[in-house]
C-alpha cells in the first residue's frame, strides 16, 4: 500500500485537533500564501527569531534560553514543510502528524492516535474498521485459498498418474 492511501484510510486519526494552519501562523501567513512568500516570511521571521540574533540584541545580560532555540526549531520546521510542495500538501491536508507519518512512522505517538480515532468522524472510524477487517479477511482466506488452488491442481495429477491414489479417484 502506498504512503498516500494509508493516508486517506488514517486521516481521522492523523488529523485530530491540528487544523493545519499552526506552521503558516508561525510565519505569519495565510494558508493559500505562494512560494516566493512564505521564503519571504521565512528571511524576516528567522532574523527575528535566530538564536545568534536574539543574543545580539539582548547584549552580553541576557543569554539565549531553551525556549528561543525550541522556538527557532519551530520555526525552521514550518519553513522546510511549507517550502516543499508535496510536504505542503500533506500538511494542508493532514496536518503535522500526516507530515510526521509518511516521512518516519515510528514518530507517531500511539496514544494519540487512539484518542484521535476516538474523536474522528463516524466515516472516518467505518473507513478505518473496513480496511482493517478486509485485510484481516484476506490474511485468513489467502491461505485457505492457496490450498483449494494447490488442490485443484495437484488431484488430477495424482489420479492419472495411479500411486497414492486418493479414495475420490477409485470411482469412475
Amino acid at each position: 500500500m502506498s504512503n498516500s492511501t494509508l493516508l486517506w484510510c488514517c486521516a481521522g486519526c492523523l488529523r485530530g485537533e491540528d487544523n493545519c494552519t499552526e506552521y503558516y501562523t508561525l510565519l505569519g501567513l495565510e494558508p493559500g500564501a505562494s512560494q516566493e512568500a512564505i521564503h519571504r516570511a521565512w528571511r524576516t521571521a528567522s532574523l527575528r527569531m535566530h538564536p545568534d540574533k536574539i543574543a545580539q540584541r539582548r547584549g552580553g545580560g541576557g543569554g539565549v534560553t531553551a525556549e528561543d532555540t525550541a522556538a527557532f526549531a519551530k520555526l525552521k520546521d514550518a519553513h522546510a514543510v511549507l517550502a516543499d510542495p508535496l510536504r505542503r500538501r500533506v500538511y494542508d491536508a493532514y496536518g503535522a502528524n500526516g507530515v510526521k507519518w509518511t516521512e518516519d512512522p515510528s514518530t507517531v505517538d500511539p496514544n494519540e492516535v487512539l484518542r484521535n480515532f476516538t474523536h474522528a468522524s463516524t466515516g472516518d472510524r467505518c473507513r478505518i474498521v473496513v480496511v482493517i477487517v478486509g485485510l484481516l479477511g484476506a490474511a485468513v482466506l489467502f491461505p485457505f485459498l492457496l490450498c483449494v488452488k494447490v488442490d485443484m491442481f495437484v488431484h488430477p495429477l495424482l489420479c492419472r498418474r495411479g500411486g497414492g491414489i486418493p479414495p475420490s479417484c477409485l470411482v469412475v
